[in-house]
């Protein structure tokens, strides 16, 4: 794995070199094998794909032809022409989705046990793409199995969630301290939030590596793989794979109502409930991609998440601000520090989601 950072450290998006095969039933050698190149944002804007795509095909890379690993390993005519889903039933669809997001898992499971935090967002991510994919396509599986797996995969989300929203604010505020200038950077600033935020993320990670070594965890692992051998489906997971566009329908109607009340409201709560169902659907759209054509779901992928990087934009900025005016009260009543540096942080991240909203508003006018 490549990671891309910017100047100052932050991670913009990790390029992974994959040696896949694919095996016949019963056979030990590989009936066919590829290496596949799959480039994946982490903080870095959309922009940055074509430009990564760009230096990639310089580099001699060429562009996928197939929609997905499975499509690829599959013998021709099952998935037929891409972008359109041949004889490939929803079941087969999804499966292939699930063992994508357990991969990553997987990988992240190694990476981070050897302590790589950087690993944190990839895994997060995935296990979010396994809850978003049971909710979304909830007909398709067993009701009762699918809410036990959604549970763990969410207690362990949260685990995840606690050492990365920790990373993310602290390179937010000191990539802003570090914009200060020097009549404006008074008393121990980055020091305060050093204290405060690494202290943060070593608490959550100690905490992750604990609860990695327990029986949930492993359980959830299990429970996973068990998913990736056999997914307990429904006759419904037998139709087409056509049909699981009516669900991606959906959840894209939905974003369009939210976005719309959000947007009259004017309320944060609102905002942030968009942004999770733009995920949603977005990670719909990436979950079956042969349902409405490559072009289609590439499209309807990069639209999500531009909006996903506005909201996103509002609230941290909106978790910011709140955090910024809890150091600046305490640094204000310590003795040797300062709490002006902190207020001047604070309005710069009022002024950021003021214009997070503004853009929101102009989003929805295209919905």
């Amino acid at each position: 794995m490549l990671r891309l950072i910017d100047g100052a450290g932050r991670p913009l998006a990790e390029v992974d070199d994959d040696l896949v095969e694919a095996f016949d039933a019963g056979e030990s050698v590989p009936a066919t094998r590829w290496h596949e190149l799959e480039v994946e944002l982490v903080e870095g804007q959309e922009a940055l794909l074509p430009v990564v795509g760009k230096r990639l095909r310089r580099s001699g890379a060429t562009p996928s032809t197939s929609a997905s690993k499975l499509s690829r390993a599959l013998p021709d005519g099952l998935f037929g022409p891409v972008g359109r889903p041949g004889r490939a039933t929803s079941g087969d669809v999804l499966a292939d989705y699930i063992s994508e997001q357990h991969r990553v898992m997987l990988s992240g499971d190694v990476a981070i046990r050897r302590g790589d935090q950087g690993a944190v967002h990839k895994t997060r991510v995935a296990s979010r793409r396994l809850r978003s994919t049971l909710r979304t396509f909830a007909p398709m599986f067993n009701a009762e199995q699918a809410t036990r797996l959604d549970e763990e995969l969410r207690w362990y989300a949260g685990l995840l969630g606690e050492v990365r929203d920790a990373q993310v604010m602290y390179r937010r505020l000191t990539g802003m301290i570090a914009d200060l200038d020097d009549s404006t950077r008074l008393g121990p600033v980055q020091g305060r939030v050093d204290l405060h935020l690494r202290g943060q993320i070593a608490k959550s990670w100690q905490v992750l590596g604990e609860e990695m070594t327990g029986d949930r965890y492993l359980a959830l692992l299990d429970a996973v793989s068990s998913w990736v051998q056999r997914s307990p489906l429904t006759p419904k997971a037998s139709k087409r794979a056509r049909r699981l566009k009516r669900y991606i329908d959906r959840v894209d109607r939905k974003v369009a109502r939210r976005l719309r009340r959000a947007n009259r409201s004017g309320a944060a709560e609102a905002l942030h409930a968009t942004r999770k169902a733009a995920k949603r659907a977005r990670y719909a759209a990436e979950a079956a991609p042969v349902t409405l054509g490559k072009k289609a779901a590439k499209k309807q992928v990069k639209r999500y998440r531009k909006l996903q990087d506005v909201l996103g934009e509002h609230q941290d900025s909106q978790i910011s601000a709140a955090l910024i005016r809890r150091l600046g009260a305490q640094a204000g009543t310590t003795g040797g520090e300062n709490g002006f540096a902190f207020g001047v942080l604070y309005e710069q991240e009022r002024r950021r989601a003021s214009r997070a909203r503004k853009q929101a508003g102009h989003v929805a006018h295209r919905y």
